[in-house]
């Protein structure tokens, strides 16, 4: 695996947990559409099957996302925070936090 599929498996890990973050309310999007998200991209919650409300309790993420969040778990406090500025919260780093990125992202490539 390349530096480049890592990167790009972290945009989507990154995509997946900042669309679980969005608050609950009115929907952004039509059923429809959802579904048609939820069909491509394989993911989905386990309340969205069965028309029930969000819950965290109902969230089953892939396999995928549960692998990298395991790797993610074994970095050290910096690594995880700069994962989560840029993959998650996309915002800019810092040269430091840049740095710690770095590190984190082939900690990750040489786990998957």
């Amino acid at each position: 695996m390349k530096i480049k599929d890592v990167r790009r498996l972290l945009q989507d890990w990154g995509s997946y947990w900042a669309k679980m973050e969005t608050p609950i309310g009115f929907c952004r999007v039509s059923i429809t559409a959802s579904l048609t998200e939820s069909a491509k991209t394989g993911i989905w919650a386990a309340g969205e099957r069965k028309g029930s409300t969000s819950s965290s309790d109902n969230i089953r993420p892939p396999a995928w996302v549960v692998q990298i969040d395991k790797a993610a778990e074994r970095l050290p406090p910096a690594q995880r925070r700069a994962l989560n500025i840029e993959y998650i919260k996309r915002r800019k780093l810092n040269t430091t936090e840049k740095l710690a990125l770095h590190h984190a992202e082939l900690e990750i490539m040489a786990v998957l």
